[in-house]
């Protein structure tokens, strides 16, 4: 995946801030447990500040705009296999895919609006 700059409209990170981002996502990327407390002391900052940082919804949203995007760009085709696979009976799937749904953050009232559920369960033969 190219390297981009997620950014906001009216946020600028600062050059601690960038490197806050990238030991974060190294961390996560390595799989390591970390804390602010242990990136603050790597990156030779106050702990206080990083949760400074962290009270700013601006910030909050830079610093995961590219886990979203990343998030979106791995999870969308299993999200739409999911989806066929419920449309096409499995009562499973179904189940993931509403599980799934109900922990995404619904943004409008027209995103539920259009959302329509049809279950078609097919009747038993006659004897």
């Amino acid at each position: 995946m190219a390297e981009q700059q997620p950014t906001t409209p009216a946020f600028k990170p600062t050059a601690l801030q960038l490197r806050y981002r990238e030991a974060r996502a190294t961390a996560l990327a390595d799989g390591r447990p970390f804390t602010d407390a242990v990136l603050a002391r790597q990156l030779g900052c106050r702990h206080a500040t990083i949760s400074n940082w962290k009270q700013d919804v601006e910030f909050l949203e830079w610093l995961d705009a590219d886990a979203r995007e990343v998030v979106r760009h791995y999870c969308a085709p299993v999200l739409l296999r999911t989806a066929e696979r419920a449309l096409n009976g499995s009562i499973a799937h179904a189940k993931l895919l509403f599980r799934v749904l109900d922990l995404m953050p619904v943004r409008r009232q027209r995103d539920l609006e259009q959302l329509e559920i049809i279950v078609a369960v097919p009747r038993p033969p006659r004897p």
